[in-house]
Formats: C-alpha cells, sequence, structure tokens
C-alpha cells in the first residue's frame, strides 16, 4: 500500500467544491488504496480551515464534521521529526513550519507528499520528494 503524507490543503480541496481540483478529487477517489499519514499539525489546520469557511456560510456545519469523521477514519498521524530539524527545513526552504512539518515527515518516511500548495511542492521537488501535485 502506498504512504501518502497528505497536506491539510488536500483535505480541505475534499471538502470544500470551491477548493476542489481535478487531481485532489482524483486522489481523494483512491483513499482506500492508499495509507494516508499525516503530521500532528495536519488536525489543527484542517480544523482550522474548514471552520474559518463554516463561519463565513461557506460550509454546513454538518459537512464539516463528517468530512472531520471521514478524515479521521483514513488518516494516520506520525510523529514530527526534529523540531531543530523541521525549523533549518523550514528555513532553507524559505516554508513556514508547518509547511515543513509535511515535508519533512514525507522524507523521513520516504513517502509520496500530495499538496496543493505551490511553494510547498517546489520545496519538495528541490528536495527530491515525490510528489503528488493536487492543484
Amino acid at each position: 500500500m502506498t504512504l501518502v503524507v497528505l497536506d491539510a490543503s488536500v483535505a480541505v480541496a475534499w471538502a470544500l467544491p470551491s477548493q476542489s481540483t481535478r487531481a485532489a478529487d482524483d486522489l481523494a477517489k483512491r483513499r482506500l488504496e492508499l495509507r494516508l499519514a499525516a503530521p500532528g499539525i495536519f488536525w489543527h489546520e484542517v480544523r482550522n480551515a474548514l471552520l474559518a469557511f463554516e463561519r463565513r456560510g461557506r460550509i454546513a456545519p454538518s459537512v464539516v464534521d463528517a468530512e472531520l469523521s471521514t478524515l479521521e477514519k483514513s488518516v494516520t498521524l506520525i510523529d514530527d521529526g526534529a523540531p531543530e530539524d523541521i525549523f533549518a527545513l523550514a528555513r532553507a526552504e524559505r516554508l513556514s513550519i508547518y509547511d515543513a512539518c509535511y515535508l519533512d515527515l514525507a522524507l523521513r518516511a520516504g513517502a509520496e507528499l500530495a499538496s496543493r500548495d505551490t511553494a510547498l511542492l517546489a520545496a519538495g521537488g528541490r528536495r527530491g520528494a515525490r510528489l503528488y501535485d493536487a492543484r
């Protein structure tokens, strides 16, 4: 089973039609064939984004709850790497600490990194990560 580190940007795209892309939808259809993983920051990022869209009236609370339930069943959290390594990666690649957590995990686990974030995908490419461009 292929291990894929799932960036919050992709999970949010699965929940919100306005954020959806063909590539993100294709990945969602393959969820059962994949082992989805994320760093600890994942749940905070996803919940924060969905809550923001809910507060703007762009997604119903019931849809948020259903999406979170689905994600909780399919995404496994993997321990974050060493904070100093993540900081160094963020600094070197000009990423947020949050994005560096995803890239660090993908590199440590030898996993594919699925993201819609242009800067994160570019940094992953420079670091030799296997990428799934969900833009």
